[in-house]
């Protein structure tokens, strides 16, 4: 088992690790490489937070919206709400499609998401095993604002287990083959998920920037000899049916290399943000992950 030491270097303290899930697999047979889930959060729902963007890009795609789509991210007021704004207050400037996925930009995903069939961004999360018919009669019965906050990542509607979204993850670049869960250590193919090339086109580019300018910077800076695709989420805390809009959950998600992908990982922390806490962790658990062999 790996062992995640502080954020300082440090030994861990008693109790720490609880908080921290990091699970790694081999994307193109399925195969675990590590599981650290003390805390046994694995196959809990959380509010996935920009993680779930991805997936908002392929929904575009299939509904037709606009992938040359340039919006203006200025600076926001810090104390307006971060889900009528950008969690980036100064504001990300002239943002693209690739540049939106690599930034984790909220105000390209609020301005892209009305153009997006909601029908058709549940079908993609269907279809790579995030939700099932229950959850997406449930997310039906939503508001129109509320579910462009869904697929912006702002809202606790939607929630998805670190498990599911790893195995989504490894479809979309492995060439769509959905390897699930079984529980006793073992995955299995379920089926294989056409994708749509130009979509899947800015989807490397976008995670592929996340790690050399964009949230998962530090990545990129810590293993500059490696090709890593990575995407960072902050969800709003959300445990059972309570929200806690004060904190966060902190997602990582990385795959590597981009081409015919051997290693993936997914690093979630109960309490803390994507690029501040996740990204850290996954700097140390990535070491690890390279020199492990699947099991």
């Amino acid at each position: 088992m790996l062992v995640v030491p502080s954020s300082r270097g440090e030994p861990a303290r008693p109790g720490s690790q609880l908080n921290v899930c990091m699970l790694a697999v081999d994307p193109s047979l399925g195969s675990w490489i590590e599981r650290t889930d003390l805390g046994r959060v694995a196959n809990k729902k959380y509010p996935p937070g920009s993680v779930i963007k991805p997936f908002t890009i392929l929904a575009a795609y299939e509904s037709g919206a606009r992938s040359d789509m340039v919006i203006r991210c200025g600076p926001s007021d810090p104390n307006s709400p971060v889900r009528k704004e950008c969690w980036y207050r100064p504001g990300h400037g002239t943002v693209d499609m690739e540049k939106a996925i690599a930034l984790s930009c909220d105000r390209y995903f609020l301005a892209l998401a009305p153009s997006i069939k909601f029908s058709r961004f549940l079908d993609v999360l269907k279809r790579f095993g995030l939700i099932d018919a229950a959850d997406g009669t449930a997310l039906k019965a939503l508001s129109d604002e509320e579910r462009i906050r869904v697929m912006a990542g702002l809202s606790v509607r939607l929630k998805i287990s670190p498990t599911s979204l790893l195995s989504a993850y490894c479809a979309l670049f492995n060439g769509g083959y959905l390897f699930e869960d079984r529980g006793a250590g073992k995955m299995a193919l379920t089926r294989r998920i056409p994708l749509e090339r130009n979509a899947l086109k800015i989807l490397v580019a976008g995670t592929s920037g996340a790690t050399r300018y964009g949230t998962a910077s530090d990545i990129g800076k810590a293993f500059p000899d490696k090709e890593i695709l990575s995407k960072t989420g902050t969800g709003i805390y959300s445990e059972g049916t309570a929200a806690d809009h004060s904190r966060t959950h902190a997602w990582y998600v990385g795959i590597s290399p981009a081409r015919n992908p051997r290693r993936a990982i997914l690093i979630f922390i109960l309490s803390g943000t994507g690029a501040r806490d996740a990204v850290p962790a996954a700097a140390r658990f990535w070491p690890e992950v390279f020199r492990h062999a699947p099991l």
